[in-house]
């Protein structure tokens, strides 16, 4: 009662009272008695929802201590336990988002996992546990780069929204985080209709929540992240300004202490690099910098998206470098992104990402020092993004375009062939109306004959949270 009033209301003392009564009750309540396990259950989720508004670590822990209790003391095949499953798996995955604890995040996915196991059809706790079920496999897929993980996290999303009515609670929550599994997907595979979806999941998602809803600066960036992207493919500004606007409605309503502000600046930060990467402004630039240098301070060396700060930073830098010639931005640029890629596993979809964007700053030194170990490495880091499994088809695709293009300018013309050759069957294994038109161009007959009489150097990559 008190928990539900706190979510209406918002008053500090709602919650504390809920906390109190809840471990008043649990104190007073006899050992293996079934209240007793209910009791444990409300003081864990009164802990959690505290912990998430008043940005509490301790309040955290203690959730998914309490949490454990309540799992370990009740029957193995009950609805309690699948209940108590649940509020662990969340509590579990707001810690590994804190703290970036793989452990924890295993835990969160095998809970959530069993909880839906337990759920039979028509229950109804059957759509949250799917929603929980899901936003765990996603976070999971962005730590291991795993398809599966990505594809089971889409399944059970788009099962809570089918389970859910219009208006009903929690509709807007399985929207939101189905439209952030549908992007993810976009980012590996290319695929324009996971975007367009993704998009109209998170605009009913803002439809179906209020300005008052703590989940709404997290469903606004995500939204602006997924319309970025699709101004980088269709270069429509009304994606691009609406995208900023979301930004920055959600940055107005996350104070810089709340766990969730490097990751909403980190959205705000992909909506002002697309527009520097479109429009030639250095005050833009130094913007995107700054506030890139900012998010990177804040997050503690173990923090797990501390390296795609980094690789966001170093391609800003680069990106200076080529307008400015400042060889202090393309060596800090070229040191950020060999750090980002030693921490990165090689299973990761960013892996092939960060080693396109170190041969760019690789060719980029290169064709200022002519240091022939530059070449080699610039040659030897687009290869291997050229041949991962886990990178998205762009990257595989654009990897081999540089390696063959610039094998060619060198007169390593074995190189070059082995890379076009590797390039054409990729893009040709890709369907034609989801290729991008930049790469229908960098492969047509013309590119490469005007590249060996100009020389330029390829742009770098953008860098996806």
């Amino acid at each position: 009662m008190l928990l539900a009033r706190f979510e209406h209301s918002g008053a500090r003392a709602d919650i504390d009272d809920a906390v109190s009564t809840g471990q008043t009750a649990l104190d007073g309540s006899e050992e293996g008695s079934p209240a007793r396990t209910w009791y444990r259950m409300h003081v864990m989720a009164a802990l959690r929802t505290r912990s998430r508004h008043a940005d509490d670590a301790a309040d955290l822990d203690a959730s998914i201590a309490m949490g454990r209790a309540a799992v370990d003391e009740s029957l193995s095949d009950s609805d309690v336990r699948a209940h108590a499953l649940t509020g662990l798996s969340s509590g579990l995955r707001e810690r590994f988002n804190r703290n970036g604890n793989a452990d924890d995040l295993e835990a969160a996915v095998e809970a959530s996992g069993e909880a839906l196991e337990l759920t039979p059809d028509g229950h109804p706790m059957l759509a949250t546990r799917k929603n929980i079920a899901g936003m765990s496999r996603i976070t999971k897929f962005r730590l291991s780069g795993a398809i599966e993980d990505l594809n089971a996290a889409i399944r059970h999303l788009r099962g809570a929204v089918e389970d859910l009515e219009p208006g009903s609670q929690g509709r807007a929550s399985a929207l939101s985080n189905l439209g952030i599994a549908l992007t993810a997907r976009f980012d590996r595979t290319g695929n324009i209709p996971d975007l367009t979806e993704a998009i109209r999941f998170g605009e009913e998602a803002l439809e179906g929540s209020g300005l008052e809803d703590p989940e709404t600066p997290s469903t606004q960036a995500e939204l602006a992240r997924a319309l970025t992207l699709r101004f980088k493919a269709t270069k429509n500004p009304s994606d691009l300004d609406r995208a900023r606007w979301l930004c920055t409605q959600a940055a107005n309503h996350t104070p810089v202490s709340h766990f969730q502000w490097a990751n909403r600046q980190f959205r705000a930060l992909a909506v002002l690099q697309a527009r520097v990467e479109a429009v030639d402004d250095p005050r833009e630039l130094e913007e995107a910098i700054h506030l890139a240098r900012v998010i990177k301070a804040t997050m503690a060396p173990e923090h797990h998206t501390l390296s795609t700060i980094q690789s966001a930073l170093a391609v800003l830098l680069l990106l200076r470098f080529q307008r400015q010639r400042n060889l202090d931005d393309l060596n800090e640029s070229l040191a950020l992104l060999q750090t980002a890629f030693r921490e990165e596993p090689e299973e990761s979809a960013d892996w092939a990402r960060y080693q396109v964007n170190i041969g760019n700053a690789f060719i980029h030194r290169f064709e200022v020092e002519q240091n022939p170990h530059d070449l080699e490495s610039a040659l030897d880091a687009w290869r291997a993004a050229s041949e991962a499994p886990t990178a998205t088809p762009l990257n595989r695709i654009e990897a081999a375009v540089y390696r063959g293009g610039y094998a060619a300018v060198n007169s390593r013309w074995s190189d070059a062939l082995d890379s076009y050759t590797a390039a054409v069957r990729l893009l040709l294994s890709w369907p034609g109306e989801e290729r991008p038109a930049p790469l229908r161009r960098a492969l047509s007959p013309n590119t490469w004959a005007l590249r060996r009489k100009r020389h330029p150097v390829p742009s770098p990559l953008e860098t996806r949270g």
